[in-house]
Formats: C-alpha cells, sequence, structure tokens
C-alpha cells in the first residue's frame, strides 16, 4: 500500500512539474518580449519588436534573439526545481553521423506525410515572412532554425518527457508532444507539430542521444526556412518542382533506411521501448488536459 501511495505521488509530481515547465516557457515568453518592447520604447519612443523605429539593427537582432532563447532557457531553469529526472542511461549505441543518416530521411518522411495530411486546414492563413538578404536574413535564421532546434529539444525532449518518465515511456512521448503541439500555433501547424514531436520524442527514447533530436529538428526548420525564402524571391514553380523532388528524395532515402536498419539488425543498437506501460497516469489527469487546454485558447485568442 506504502510503495502504490510513492508511486501515485511520484506520477503527480511529474505530471505536475512538466506541466509548471511549459506553463513557465509561456509565461517566460510574454514576460521577456513585454519587458524587451518596454525597453525599444525608452529607446525611441513608438518603437517594437515588430516595428524598430529609430532603434539601431544592431540593438533589435540582439533583441529578437533574447526574445528567442531566454524563455526556453529559462523554462529548463525551472524545471530543473521539481527536482531529478529520469533520462536514458548512456550505452554503447550507434555513432551519431549514422544515426542521424538512417533516422533523418524517416522522420523527414514522417513530417512530409504530416505536412500533406493537414495542408488543407493551413489554407488562407499568412505564412511566415523571410528577408531578402543582409544581416537580417541570418539573425531570421538563427532565430527560427538553431535556437529552435536546440532550445526546444532542451526543453520538451531534454525536460518535459524524462520527466514524465515516471508516467511510462508511451505517455512520456505522448504527453511531451501534446505540449509541443499546443505550444505551437493552432490548427495545422498544432497538428504537424504533434506528429513531429511524437516522431523526436521516440527517437530521443531509441537514441538516448538528445543531439540526434536537434540535428534533425534543425535541418527540418532551414527545409522549411528556404522553402519559404524561395516561394519569396525565386520561381514558385520551379520552387514547387524543386521541393516535391527533394520529398521525393526523402522518402526514397527512408525506405532504404528502414531497409538497411533491417536487413543490418541495427534495432538492436537502439534502446528497447516499452510502449505497453504507463497510458493511464497522463491521458486522464485533470491537470495535464487543462493545461493542455489553456495553451490551445492562448493559440486561438493569437489567431
Amino acid at each position: 500500500m506504502a510503495a502504490g501511495r510513492k508511486v501515485q505521488l511520484n506520477t503527480s509530481r511529474a505530471v505536475y512539474g512538466a506541466v509548471m515547465t511549459v506553463i513557465s516557457f509561456e509565461i517566460y515568453s510574454v514576460l521577456v518580449r513585454s519587458l524587451l518592447g518596454f525597453a525599444m520604447q525608452l529607446w525611441h519612443p513608438g518603437a517594437s519588436l515588430e516595428s524598430p523605429v529609430g532603434v539601431p539593427l544592431a540593438v533589435h537582432y540582439g533583441a529578437v534573439i533574447l526574445y528567442t532563447a531566454l524563455p526556453l532557457g529559462l523554462a529548463v531553469y525551472t524545471a530543473s526545481r521539481f527536482g531529478r529526472r529520469s533520462r536514458p542511461a548512456r550505452r554503447e549505441g550507434l555513432p551519431l553521423c549514422r544515426s542521424v543518416a538512417l533516422l533523418l530521411p524517416i522522420f523527414m518522411a514522417v513530417t512530409i506525410a504530416a505536412s500533406l495530411l493537414f495542408g488543407l486546414l493551413s489554407a488562407g492563413r499568412p505564412q511566415m515572412s523571410v528577408l531578402g538578404h543582409g544581416m537580417g536574413l541570418w539573425v531570421q535564421f538563427l532565430c527560427i532554425c538553431i535556437i529552435p532546434a536546440v532550445g526546444e529539444e532542451w526543453l520538451f525532449r531534454g525536460t518535459v518527457q524524462p520527466m514524465l518518465q515516471a508516467c511510462g515511456p508511451w505517455t512520456a512521448i505522448v504527453g511531451q508532444a501534446l505540449l509541443f503541439g499546443a505550444a505551437h500555433s493552432f490548427g495545422a501547424p498544432m497538428l504537424t507539430a504533434v506528429i513531429s514531436g511524437l516522431a523526436l520524442g521516440l527517437i530521443y527514447t531509441l537514441t538516448g542521444d538528445l543531439r540526434v533530436g536537434m540535428i534533425l529538428h534543425g535541418i527540418n526548420n532551414a527545409i522549411a526556412f528556404w522553402e519559404t525564402y524561395c516561394y519569396q524571391y525565386a520561381d514558385n514553380t520551379l520552387t514547387t518542382v524543386v521541393i516535391v523532388l527533394l520529398d521525393a528524395v526523402f522518402v526514397v532515402w527512408a525506405v532504404a533506411a528502414a531497409l538497411h536498419i533491417k536487413r543490418r539488425r541495427l534495432q538492436s543498437r537502439f534502446y528497447p521501448v516499452d510502449l505497453s506501460t504507463g497510458h493511464g497516469q497522463l491521458l486522464h489527469s485533470p491537470v495535464f488536459w487543462a493545461a493542455f487546454a489553456c495553451m490551445v485558447l492562448a493559440q486561438v485568442m493569437n489567431v
């Protein structure tokens, strides 16, 4: 009875810690954005992060980088206050480069399928705008591709998922993916983010190496950034043809990688994942679903 009570307390603390970590990220984002906007107002009346009138470009770029990186770092620090997290034990697996070469095409094939599946839902939504040249383009690349790839993997896969491990590996993967999706936009982008989060969470569980997910996440972001840039500044027909060919390459590569893993029996080099345990603790938690609903509502209000 005492042992059962202890497990229940650990599970409750895991859910509470994961929820508070993600909510703290949203709160830090609002606070950092407000403070940076206030500072830019002091620098020049009427200036903001979106419209840096009268503010030197270097100051504006620094503020944008801070807004992108600081909330992620603060949320990870907040998570450290909830105690020790359960991470996969390090062991001899596939080298980093080989893991990326085998898992990148499979991950990209999953994201391509998710984008095609939910693409109709995003019709008519405003798309990201990319600067054409100069330092601003590279700052955008840093803030859209690099910092989120490192920071979001560190936060969701490296912090939230290990917290939820007390509820079981499958629950940890699903829980962090739902929170990852809710932290993004509403509608198709959120659903695509959930699918990507599931794939990245499974990859982290299989490899035990957060660097693999960071690299895959960064490449996916960079390809999306490049596609947006080409649609804005290149011939749209040619861009579409190149993107379709690139997607086809990833799909063929994914099939070849899966066959290679099976033939060489490389699955034994990954961590075994028991997906039959821990289904109910998190998904039946009112705290988790209340937090998820609040985050989705916040995204709807920003649409």
